[in-house]
C-alpha cells in the first residue's frame, strides 16, 4: 500500500495504491457489492490509485455476532493483501447492546461490514450508496 522515503530526516509515507475488497454473501448481496464496487470509480483528484476486487462466498457463518464478522472479514484482508474491506451480509448484525446494526466500521483496521436487512427493502441501493438506477424511481 505504501512507498516511503527519507527526506532532510523526516520521513515520509507515500500512499501509491490502496487495494479494496468486497466479501459479499452470495446472491443479492454479491450484486450489491459488484455496484458499490463500481461506484468507486476512479479517482482524478490527484490521490492514491485504487484496486477494487469483489468475493463471493459465505462469510458470516449464521452468526450474528458483529465481532465475529469483523474479525473474519480482517482474515480475508490479510489473505488478499486488501488495505480496506467491507462485508456485504443479508443476515441481520447485532452490536454488543444487542441491537441491529446497518453497517459496523474499524477505521484503525480498515473493516466495514454492512448488513443488508437492516437497510430496508425499498432504494436498498440508494441507502448503500450505489448510483441510482433509472428503475430505482
Amino acid at each position: 500500500m505504501t512507498d516511503g522515503f527519507s527526506w532532510n530526516d523526516q520521513y515520509v509515507v507515500v500512499m501509491t495504491t490502496i487495494r479494496i475488497g468486497f466479501l459479499a454473501d452470495p446472491a443479492a448481496p454479491t450484486r450489491l457489492a459488484h455496484e458499490l464496487a463500481g461506484a468507486v470509480g476512479d479517482r482524478s483528484d490527484g490521490g492514491p490509485s485504487h484496486v477494487v476486487e469483489v468475493v463471493s462466498e459465505p462469510f458470516t457463518t449464521g452468526s450474528e455476532d458483529v465481532g465475529e464478522a469483523m474479525s473474519h472479514l480482517r482474515d480475508h484482508a490479510r489473505e488478499h493483501g486488501w488495505d480496506v474491506v467491507v462485508g456485504v451480509t443479508e443476515l441481520p448484525l447485532r452490536g454488543a447492546d444487542s441491537r441491529y446494526l446497518a453497517v459496523e466500521l474499524d477505521e484503525s483496521t480498515g473493516t466495514a461490514v454492512l448488513s443488508v436487512p437492516a437497510l430496508g427493502g425499498v432504494r436498498v441501493r440508494g441507502r448503500a450508496g450505489a448510483p441510482p438506477r433509472p428503475d430505482d424511481g
